[in-house]
């Protein structure tokens, strides 16, 4: 009785059944009232379920009386068909017939029983019942597009522009269950299902983030949610989105969970949409090639449901044009030169969820359209984030069934420009005659030339010129009459499609008196859009009359033998102007005499040209034009005459220039420009000079027989001896005797020997230079009309032909030895320093400190006390004192007789060297500088037999100066009122340092007692390097360790006693047998190392 649920009873039959047996009774047995019992024994069956038809909740369970008819149907005449079976008096087995339409949200408990009619008595009811559980099935679950009455179509996936429009309901619709939809309940369960309702997305502006704008909050029905979609603008995916929704089982009115629990509907990506929200031609204008060629076109595309990439490249696949012509760049060719790089593209995103994007064509001044062309847009799925190809919304529409995939607009040809470059200023008549590199070049902008343009010489006045005068130019010999041979259609080339260059060629014969202008005129009929291109300003090009020139109409290229054989004639042309030969013929010897000269003078060539020039050109017997002149308007010939002693060591330039304005008819008046021309002779010897070393055997014969060296100069350049000639004796340089020759290779080239005598020279002097000291013993070798060498490389040795340098045994072993010297070296250097830095450990640490305090200019001593010294400083302070009380006496006196100058001269010079106190310094004089050091001084000094001698302090104790000191310095100050020698602290010098080895080890306690008590004497404190006072260091004074070199290594002096007579003399024989000044230079030389 507890194994049932809903479908159990929907089912019926065996599905549902259970036998209700009587204890103390039986069932009637009659037939009709078993039919009777069987027929109303189901309404007295009870059931804990209350209809609520108002909410529709539990209306069709064991309650309705439908149901309970339907599944009781009992036919005792059919027991097949029949809910009820008597199987025994005591046993009737009940079946429920199917009832599809039972339905019971939250279960019910169905309570069974037997009435008093269904005994065989009829009088009592059994006692006792049954409890019949029928557990509530869990319902099923659908989303579907519903209204408030209307359960709608299943729907499974929803296009992303269907969420962002909105104005649906998405409903969750459950089947064999309902929705808990009691009041108590519905604000919470309202809560929790629109909290339930999520995407699987995190896009910034899907749907879980744009849900409060997209979804209102649900409403709950019996049978359904509702949730009103109210769409939002901003919503965008770029990627396909899940919406899910968990249905709780707590919402549910049996309290079992649906089928599915989880609910999903897929959220597709879709075409975003495209509007042009505003472009450059958006007023109706229409949009030209200058407009693109200038970077004037924009465009605002504003696009809804998606996003734009920030990439450049997609932006370059959205052009289209339907021109495609590869020479010249249309859209669809120069389309990657128009779009910008990815930093001048504006992306902008406005509140409504639109994002725009602003792009600005480039310019780019090829651009050329020979026609109108239409661009098509198409925007790729690679330029938005879903990768769907966005759709354009065709203005004045707002569906999406309206939206297209593309857009267009028109780019119409215009008129392009011309510019004329190239020789169009400072061009001139000469410059026309030679056509040296002048050329014209017509340039297009926005246009191109056809590919027959170069014919564009065949147009009428495509090129004529003017002057003042006329129009055409009426010059005789001017642009306008020549321009066929000046421009002729051969120089015309088409250098780029949209440059035309124009090659003058030159004609001697232009000719002009006035200023003359050239003018182009380029039509339609040579441009590709077949548009006349326009200019600023016209296409002109002046050229301005400059006068004649002077030439040599004929090419010379003569020997020096051609001259002496008179086989040559000299062409003089004047260009642009005319020889005046009346002029001339009058003047003939003035002329050619004026006209012809070397730049080779007479002392250079002595032979040359300008002590044959009247034997060449027969000056005189030239009154008149000879046969050796012939002449023209435009052209003089000269021939010249042979001139048998012509001779000359070099080439020879000789110019011919027009000094006379009245040789020409110019009707400017001026001399032709230029005036001058020049042609070279060429000389066929050449001379050398060779520093010959007279220290080699071999070199000696060249001084008693230089003929020789012509021989042994053939020899060696495979020579005939007649092509080397020795041009004069052999002399000496005076500077080292060196021995000069000179000799030079004459003779033209002939047959046998196609070289020429300057190859014969400069191949000689190109030889290897120890190669000819070991041929000719040549130090140096030169060429006689070039500036000798700065410096002269003299080979120690003849050197190989071959001048391949060679790695000999001698230099091998050479290079080894360097080696091994090198490296011994530096071993000796290494062990030096590491000797040295061992001694240096040794040497005491106030070497730097030393250092420091001669930096600071003080001067410092330092003294080991004797007590035994007292008595004798005290003399020796009485003595100091007398002496001192003198001089100043003396200088009194002097000063009160007016001798001032020997007074101050006495100050100066102090206590006189033959005094016994007087100190040994290394300048042989009295040092009278101060110190600017500070604290007590003494006199260190040295008395008769080298016996130290005993100063005092300035508290009267006694020190003993060490006898370690190579120098001290004694300073003296005079004043006028009194005199006094203050004793300074003197300080050794650098490097003279004690050393402890000369310091017994029982003397070291006391020296740091005494060094304790020198520093409270002198009022001093203990530094250390840093120059704080310094604790436990009894051994320095004001940062200088105090030295005890030279002492005596026998007992030294205490307070207590002192230094005794012995002691005393043994250091006095210490010193004089300069064990204490070896001791001392070893240690000076160390320290300077």
């Amino acid at each position: 009785t507890d194994g049932f649920d809903e479908n159990d009873v929907r089912a019926g039959l065996s599905n549902f059944t259970f036998d209700i047996r009587l204890a103390s009774e039986r069932w009637p047995s009659e037939p009709n009232r078993i039919q009777d019992c069987f027929d109303r024994i189901c309404d007295t069956w009870t059931t804990t379920a209350v209809p609520n038809p108002a909410r529709g909740i539990d209306i069709n369970s064991w309650a309705n009386a439908d149901r309970r008819r339907d599944i009781c149907k009992s036919n005792v005449s059919d027991p097949g068909n029949s809910s009820f079976v008597r199987l025994s008096d005591r046993l009737v087995r009940f079946r429920g017939r199917p009832d599809p339409l039972y339905d019971v949200r939250k279960g019910e408990r169905i309570l069974v029983s037997v009435p008093a009619f269904c005994t065989a008595s009829g009088e009592k009811a059994p006692a006792g019942n049954t409890t019949i559980h029928v557990a509530p099935q869990a319902g099923f679950v659908d989303f579907k597009l519903c209204t408030d009455t209307d359960d709608g179509e299943v729907v499974t996936e929803l296009s992303e522009h269907a969420v962002r429009a909105g104005g649906f309901n998405l409903c969750v619709v459950s089947r064999m269950d309902n929705f808990e939809d009691d009041p108590l309940f519905t604000t919470e369960f309202t809560n929790q299902m629109y909290l339930a309702l999520q995407s699987n997305g995190t896009e910034a502006f899907g749907f879980n983030n744009k849900k409060q704008l997209l979804v209102d909050p649900p409403r709950i029905r019996p049978n359904r949610i509702i949730f009103p979609f109210t769409g939002d603008t901003t919503f965008d995916i770029a990627d396909n989105e899940t919406l899910l929704f968990n249905v709780s089982h707590t919402w549910m009115a049996s309290g079992a969970a649906p089928t599915p629990q989880v609910l999903a509907l897929r959220v597709y990506v879709s075409a975003g949409t495209v509007n042009v929200t505003a472009w450059y031609g958006s007023d109706g204008r229409n949009v030209t090639e200058d407009d693109v060629r200038w970077g004037r076109v924009w465009f605002e595309f504003s696009l809804l449901g998606d996003q734009w990439r920030r990439e450049r490249s997609p932006y370059t696949q959205i052009w289209t044009g339907d021109l495609n012509d590869a020479t010249t760049d249309t859209f669809s060719t120069a389309v990657g030169k128009l779009i910008p790089e990815m930093a001048f593209f504006k992306f902008t995103v406005q509140p409504t969820g639109h994002e725009v994007l602003r792009l600005r064509l480039q310019s780019n001044e090829a651009f050329d359209l020979p026609r109108k062309e239409t661009v098509t847009i198409t925007f790729p799925g690679t330029a938005v984030a879903s990768g769907v190809p966005p759709l354009f919304q065709p203005p004045g529409q707002s569906g999406l069934a309206e939206r297209i995939p593309s857009w267009t607009f028109q780019v119409h040809a215009v008129p392009g420009r011309i510019i004329l470059s190239g020789a169009t200023i400072n061009l001139n008549e000469k410059l026309v005659r030679r056509s040296d590199s002048v050329s014209w070049f017509l340039t297009l902008v926005g246009e191109t030339w056809r590919p027959n343009a170069s014919n564009f010489l065949s147009a009428t006045n495509a090129i004529s010129a003017y002057n003042a005068e006329s129009d055409p130019s009426n010059a005789v010999a001017g642009f306008e009459s020549l321009k066929n041979t000046l421009v002729p259609p051969s120089s015309v080339t088409i250098v780029t499609p949209r440059t035309m260059r124009l090659d003058l060629r030159p004609n001697r014969f232009f000719e002009i008196v006035i200023p003359e202008i050239v003018r182009f005129r380029v039509g339609s009929q040579l441009t590709l859009s077949g548009f006349a291109p326009t200019t600023a300003r016209p296409l002109e090009a002046p050229i301005v009359p400059t006068g004649g020139e002077l030439r040599l109409a004929n090419t010379i290229s003569v020997t020096e033998e051609d001259v002496r054989t008179g086989n040559f004639t000299v062409e003089l042309a004047v260009d642009g102007d005319q020889w005046d030969l009346i002029s001339i013929q009058n003047n003939l010897n003035k002329f050619v005499a004026d006209g012809f000269s070397s730049q080779s003078p007479v002392i250079r060539e002595p032979n040359g040209f300008l002590r044959n020039r009247d034997e060449m050109l027969r000056l005189n017997s030239l009154p008149v034009l000879t046969q050796n002149f012939q002449a023209d308007a435009s052209t003089i010939a000269i021939y010249m005459f042979p001139s048998p002693s012509y001779d000359i060591d070099a080439d020879e330039t000789i110019t011919f220039s027009v000094s006379d304005r009245d040789y020409v008819m110019s009707p400017t008046g001026d001399l032709p420009d230029p005036a001058v021309v020049s042609f070279t002779i060429l000389s066929v010897s050449r001379t050398l000079v060779a520093i010959i070393d007279p220290n080699l055997a071999y070199t000696s014969t060249f001084e008693s027989q230089p003929r020789t060296f012509e021989a042994v100069v053939a020899q060696l350049m495979s020579l005939g001896v007649s092509r080397v000639q020795v041009d004069n004796a052999v002399g000496r340089r005076p500077r080292d005797q060196m021995l000069i020759l000179k000799f030079k290779f004459v003779g033209s080239a002939t047959t046998t020997d196609p070289r020429s005598a300057a190859e014969l020279a400069s191949t000689m002097l190109s030889l290897n230079s120890g190669f000819l000291y070991g041929q000719i013993g040549s130090r140096y070798l030169y060429f006689e009309d070039a500036p000798p060498p700065e410096s002269e490389l003299y080979p120690s040795s003849p050197a190989p032909v071959d001048t391949t340098p060679v790695l000999t045994t001698s230099m091998l072993q050479l290079i080894i030895w360097l080696c091994s010297a090198v490296v011994f070296t530096i071993l000796v250097a290494i062990g030096f320093v590491v000797f040295m830095r061992y001694q240096r450990r040794k040497l005491a640490v106030g070497l730097t400190r030393s250092e420091a305090v001669e930096n600071q200019g003080e001067d410092r001593g330092e003294f080991e006390f004797d007590a035994k010294s007292e008595a004798l400083a005290k003399e020796r302070e009485a003595q100091s004192m007398r002496r001192i009380h003198q001089v100043k006496e003396q200088c009194a006196r002097l000063r009160a007789e007016g001798r001032t100058a020997e007074a101050l001269d006495l100050a100066r010079r102090g206590i006189p060297a033959d005094d016994p106190f007087h100190n040994e310094t290394e300048l042989g004089h009295n040092d009278r500088s101060h110190s600017s050091g500070s604290g007590s001084s003494a006199i260190g000094q040295l008395g008769p037999g080298g016996a130290p001698v005993i100063a005092t302090m300035s508290d009267g104790r006694p020190v003993l100066a060490p006898m370690s000191m190579k120098a001290y310095v004694r300073r003296t100050r005079f004043q006028e009122d009194d005199a006094a020698i203050t004793a300074r602290d003197l300080s050794p010098r650098r490097g003279e340092l004690a050393d402890d080895d000369d310091i017994p080890d029982e003397y070291r306690a006391e020296r740091e007692k005494t060094a304790q008590g020198l520093t409270k004497a002198r009022g001093l404190e203990m530094r250390d390097n840093n120059g704080d006072p310094e604790v436990g260091a009894p051994d320095t004074v004001s940062g200088i360790r105090l030295p005890s070199s030279g002492l005596p290594k026998a007992k030294m002096a205490t307070t207590e006693g002192a230094l005794t007579e012995a002691e005393l003399e043994d250091f006095r024989k210490r010193r004089a047998t300069g064990q204490v000044r070896r001791r001392r230079a070893a240690v000076d030389a160390l320290v300077d190392f």
